[in-house]
């Protein structure tokens, strides 16, 4: 996918979000997030060991009604494979529908677009990849949350993400990160009503 294509995903996600903001009311909600991730690179169909790290970041999210809601994340996450773990700051933009259940519980799916901005590596293997790390990569996070509103506006959530890779990890490579993702979410209620 090319850079271009990417941006264009992005705006038509920014949008969606403006056009829904405008027909519906809805929650404003801002929390913290963490967790663990394993991840895997992968280079013309063949795939690193696995390798486990963390994730923890802040998220600002908006509900449309009551099934809709699109967030802005931040976050720290260690991706990478075999002998080599590349920390990020992520960006991800992310829009999902779901169910709202009894008692305040919800089943939200969503997807979006997201750029991670490269600010450590390490490496235990004989080469050094590190040198070679570009600055950014661009990923498709989709995933599931589990979550449930408290009486004092409290939300309280689990969280799965898968993220594929989209652009190369390395200089003169078509090495990509992948990513599964647990967290959990805490996040209050700002403005608005549920």
């Amino acid at each position: 996918m090319t850079l271009s294509k990417i941006l264009g995903l992005t705006l038509a996600l920014a949008l969606t979000v403006a056009t829904l903001a405008q027909a519906q009311s809805g929650v404003t909600l801002a929390g913290v997030q963490g967790g663990a991730t394993v991840s895997y690179s992968s280079t013309s169909g063949f795939f690193s060991n696995t390798i486990w790290g963390g994730t923890a970041g802040l998220m600002i999210g908006r509900t449309f009604g009551q099934n809709v809601q699109a967030n802005l994340e931040a976050n720290w996450v260690q991706m990478g494979g075999n002998n080599t773990r590349v920390s990020y700051i992520d960006i991800p933009l992310l829009i999902g529908g779901g169910i709202v259940g009894g008692w305040g519980t919800i089943v939200r799916g969503y997807g979006g677009v997201s750029v991670g901005f490269e600010v450590s590596c390490s490496t235990s293997g004989v080469v050094d990849a590190c040198p070679d790390v570009k600055s950014t990569q661009w990923t498709i996070p989709v995933g599931l949350m589990f979550g449930k509103w408290m009486d004092n506006g409290v939300f309280v959530g689990i969280d799965t993400r898968w993220v594929w890779g989209l652009s190369d990890v390395f200089e003169n490579s078509s090495t990509k990160n992948n990513s599964l993702q647990f967290r959990l979410v805490v996040g209050k209620q700002l403005g608005g009503s549920r």
